[in-house]
């Protein structure tokens, strides 16, 4: 049964202005219920206007989600691959929400996707969030017949997918920062979070997250710590979310599902197309250590190659950003 705060913000969504008592009417609730209802939204990110006489209404129309239309606009190959599509309200972590059942299940071309999540992850333990309906919180799942270290290279092959994404939206010139934060202009357009379970010598469950901006408003422009920016900035025109969210997934099951085939996976051949980093100075911040020098794409394992003044180092983790010292 869709919960009262569901039929709320569904009904909101058009952005026009919904009186209190036509709000509860659609829900069957009191007008006391619904403004309830409507602070519970605020918890989403968004902001809710009221004007008496007028009603309720969002500052801005969402696209919300639709597992019909995601799945629709699957290409064959990636249709043939999906096992199950979830689709949420809200969740505390995409990622978690597979890690956990994969204890019990094979969860290869398994997809969770989010309207919203609280506790999203990304790289290095930082958190990923952005207000309901305008992004996408996006995981898939695969169990693999191989060990973790022959899966090294992944986060780059991951990067690469996700930027030929992109151009299936028909945004251009956009590249990856080792080892797969998407940027478009340098500003970040979407990160990704890879998490594995499983034995050193194999089998191993891999869930790829991956968080994209999509219709972001002004006023989360002083929330990120980079610049940034969104697909609908980036492409100069409204992108859907439905069409996003289908793009994103068929790129990452066509991926799993080729990796699992051939039993690991390379670098691509592509990568040098769309490494951000080569040949410029970067600073590499590792633990506790910080340094700069001039990347140098990367090896077949996929670790990073850095000539600093000793001479050229590879990482393999690390937080990576272009210097500003010459």
């Amino acid at each position: 049964m869709t919960s009262p705060r569901t039929q709320i913000l569904t009904a909101l969504a058009d952005g026009e202005f919904h009186s209190g008592p036509a709000l509860a009417r659609i829900c069957g609730i009191s007008r006391a219920a619904v403004w309830k209802h409507i602070r519970a939204i605020e918890t989403f990110g968004l902001r809710v206007e009221a004007s008496r006489g007028r009603g309720y209404r969002l500052p801005f129309a969402l696209e919300l989600l639709d597992r019909e239309r995601v799945i629709g606009g699957l290409g064959a190959a990636a249709r043939a691959l999906l096992r199950e599509l979830e689709l949420c309200w809200d969740t505390d972590s995409t990622n978690q929400r597979l890690l956990e059942r994969a204890r019990g299940t094979d969860i290869s071309g398994q997809v969770c996707l989010a309207e919203y999540q609280s506790a999203g992850r990304g790289r290095r333990g930082r958190r990923w969030q952005a207000p309901l309906g305008t992004g996408l919180c996006l995981s898939v799942g695969w169990r693999l017949a191989v060990a973790p270290a022959a899966l090294t290279p992944l986060g780059l092959a991951i990067g690469v997918a996700g930027v030929q994404a992109l151009e299936q939206l028909g945004i251009r010139g956009a590249a990856v920062k080792w080892p797969n934060d998407l940027l478009w202009e340098e500003r970040k357009l979407a990160g990704v979070l890879v998490e594995m379970q499983g034995e050193a010598g194999g089998p191993c469950t891999v869930v790829v997250g991956i968080g994209v901006n999509v219709n972001l408003p002004d006023a989360l422009a002083g929330d990120f710590r980079q610049p940034w920016i969104d697909l609908a900035r980036a492409a100069g025109a409204p992108v859907s979310r439905n069409a996003a969210a289908s793009a994103f997934t068929g790129a990452l099951l066509e991926l799993l599902g080729d990796v699992a085939a051939r039993g690991g996976v390379t670098v691509p051949a592509a990568w040098p197309r769309y490494d951000l980093l080569r040949d410029r100075r970067v600073r590499v911040e590792n633990g506790e250590r910080i340094e700069t020098g001039i990347a140098r794409g990367v090896d077949a394992d996929g670790a990073l190659l850095v000539d600093l003044d000793r001479g050229r180092e590879r990482y393999f983790s690390g937080d990576v950003s272009l210097s500003l010292v010459p």
